[in-house]
């Protein structure tokens, strides 16, 4: 697991993922559904989904790929999106960590609560 960074430079702040995936960027499909704002094929995919924007970046790493997420979105929903992302990117990148949502979720509360204020817990419905 690489932890998301905090962005605050932009309008909104921002949670930064980054990880290395096996495959090459030319065979990673990366379909979503939203306003999509920008497209560079095979590298950048950049839309909207509610408040947030979402920023996917591909890179070439060696034989694999470099992505890098960057999720701007409301301040209080950055400690949940950083720890849900953290979970969806592990899974992407075939890793897995025993630390449960909850667990990452507080790491970023404590990290981003200073800088941005409150931090809303789980969506409603939320089992994880």
């Amino acid at each position: 697991m690489t932890d998301a960074t905090l962005l605050t430079d932009g309008s909104l702040p921002a949670v930064r993922l980054e990880r290395t995936l096996v495959d090459p960027p030319e065979v990673i499909d990366i379909t979503l559904t939203g306003e999509v704002l920008e497209v560079d094929e095979p590298r950048l995919l950049v839309y909207t989904w509610g408040d947030e924007t979402l920023r996917f970046e591909l890179s070439a790493d060696g034989a694999g790929t470099r992505l890098v997420l960057v999720d701007e979105l409301p301040a209080g929903a950055a400690a949940r999106n950083a720890a849900g992302w953290d979970r969806c990117l592990d899974s992407l990148a075939g890793t897995t960590t025993p630390d449960p949502w909850s667990a990452r979720f507080d790491v970023y509360v404590a990290a981003f609560e200073p800088a941005i204020g409150p931090q809303e817990g789980p969506p409603p419905g939320y089992k994880g």
